[in-house]
């Protein structure tokens, strides 16, 4: 059954990855824009803090906490599929965030939104996937069960908040956006790597 999963979830990154890669493009250069003032940044700023937020992700220090790096993570220690899980969850909040604004922005058009709707209907399958598989790490069945609705918590936690967040913004103050936004790029950018495709290795369970 996981081999499946983790198969499905191959395609599944494949589209959406450019969509993420757009994403924080989109995001990083508004958020500069925003708080420089200077719009004639944005493409610029875009660009560079795509390939800058990309590369730090794919940095030994910040690789064993991208959740999909954790295809047999039966043979890591435990810490390490902790920190996973960990960033897993701390990537639902800005994406909740993100997601909202691009249901705003659905109703007015924007082809951001309709690029949104395609990767995050396909990420959303993803993190499902991602979830059982970190979740089927843990060697008994309480385990497992704990992990996996710990994970859907925070997921709908951040659902939750995200509108929450919303209106904490239209009251907030003016750079509360740019820093959402420059935050949010700098997470989602951990899913912004090679699609990986489904391993065979000896003393795999799966």
């Amino acid at each position: 059954m996981q081999k499946i999963l983790l198969r499905l979830r191959y395609y599944l990154e494949i589209v959406a990855l450019p969509v993420f890669a757009y994403l924080v493009f989109h995001l990083a250069g508004h958020g500069v824009a925003s708080l420089t003032h200077v719009h004639e940044l944005e493409i610029v700023a875009g660009v560079l803090l795509l390939v800058l937020f990309t590369w730090l992700w794919h940095t030994p220090a910040l690789q064993k906490w991208v959740p999909c790096s954790h295809d047999h993570c039966h043979t890591e220690l435990p810490l390490s599929h902790v920190l996973a899980v960990i960033a897993l969850c701390l990537h639902f909040f800005p994406e909740a965030g993100v997601r909202q604004e691009l249901l705003h922005g659905a109703m007015e058009g924007e082809i951001t939104s309709v690029l949104g709707y395609i990767g995050f209907a396909a990420h959303f399958l993803v993190d499902i996937i991602v979830m059982i598989v970190l979740s089927s790490y843990w060697k008994t069945g309480l385990g497992k069960i704990i992990s996996f609705f710990f994970i859907v918590g925070m997921w709908l936690l951040a659902f939750y908040l995200a509108e929450e967040a919303g209106h904490a913004h239209e009251h907030g103050e003016a750079g509360y956006e740019a820093w959402l936004f420059l935050i949010s790029a700098f997470l989602l950018a951990m899913f912004i790597h090679k699609p990986h495709k489904p391993k065979h290795c000896e003393g795999c369970e799966s």
